[in-house]
C-alpha cells in the first residue's frame, strides 16, 4: 500500500484524523513525550516522580506523594509558610539556622541558679542630704548629715519594701540628748555614745521594710 493511500486511510473527507484510526496507537509515556522535547510539568504527575523536570516556580499545593531523584531549580523558590502544617520547630532547630531566641519569648522552667531571687528597687545615690528637720526621708537619699544643736528626736520615713540601708553623718551628737525611734536596735541594746564636738558615722539597715532597724556606729570622732 502506498504512503499516500496509508495517509488517506487515516483521514476523513474533511482532512481530520479518523477517531477509529488511532485504536492501535500505543499510550504515550513520560519518556516518549520528553523524547520529543516536551517538558512534563510536575503538577500533572502523581505517584513517584523520578528524574522529573520541574518548572521554575514550585507550588507546594501541587506536589504530592514521593519525589525521588528530583532536579530542583537553583535557587529554590520561596515557600509560603501558610502551606506548612504539622511543622513544630524547636529551640535547637531554630538556633541551628543562626536565629537567636530572646529569653522573653521562652517559656518553661527557670532554674533557681539562673536568676536573682530578689530584685532591689532602692537605687544607689551619691547625694548627701543635709537634714534641716529631724526626719531621714529615704525617698530622697540614703546618706544623711545632721548637725545637733540641742535635744533632738530623729525619725525615718519612706523606707523601701524589703531590704534597705542608709548612713547618718552626725556632728556634735554628744552635745545634747538624741532620741531614736523604739524600733531602732543597737548592739548590746545600748544606743551609741556620740562625740560632743566632732563627727560620728552611724549605719542603719532593715530587712523587713523598717519594722526592725539595726543600727551601729561605723566611725567615732571621725577626723
Amino acid at each position: 500500500m502506498s504512503k499516500a493511500r496509508d495517509l488517506g486511510n487515516l483521514l476523513n473527507t474533511d482532512g481530520d484524523v479518523k477517531s477509529d484510526s488511532l485504536d492501535n496507537v500505543p499510550t504515550p509515556t513520560k519518556a516518549s513525550i520528553e523524547a520529543l522535547g516536551i517538558d512534563v510539568p510536575a503538577a500533572k504527575l502523581t505517584g513517584t516522580i523520578a528524574d522529573a523536570r520541574f518548572p521554575s516556580r514550585l507550588s507546594q499545593s501541587k506536589l504530592s506523594q514521593t519525589i525521588a531523584g528530583d532536579r530542583l531549580p537553583d535557587p529554590l523558590p520561596a515557600i509560603d509558610g501558610s502551606n506548612l502544617t504539622g511543622v513544630a520547630p524547636t529551640k535547637a532547630t531554630i538556633e541551628a539556622l543562626g536565629i537567636e531566641l530572646p529569653a522573653a519569648n521562652l517559656t518553661g522552667t527557670i532554674h533557681a541558679d539562673r536568676y536573682t531571687d530578689t530584685v532591689y528597687t532602692h537605687l544607689h545615690t551619691t547625694i548627701v542630704t543635709a537634714m534641716s528637720a529631724n526626719d531621714m526621708d529615704l525617698s530622697v537619699g540614703e546618706y544623711f548629715s545632721k548637725l545637733i544643736t540641742g535635744n533632738t528626736t530623729l525619725t525615718f520615713s519612706n523606707i523601701p519594701s524589703g531590704y534597705a540601708g542608709w548612713v547618718l553623718e552626725i556632728t556634735n551628737g554628744g552635745s545634747a540628748t538624741v532620741t531614736w525611734p523604739t524600733n531602732v536596735k543597737w548592739g548590746g541594746g545600748v544606743a551609741a555614745s556620740l562625740t560632743a564636738s566632732g563627727v560620728d558615722i552611724l549605719v542603719f539597715t532593715t530587712d523587713d521594710s523598717g519594722t526592725t532597724i539595726r543600727a551601729g556606729i561605723f566611725s567615732t570622732d571621725s577626723k
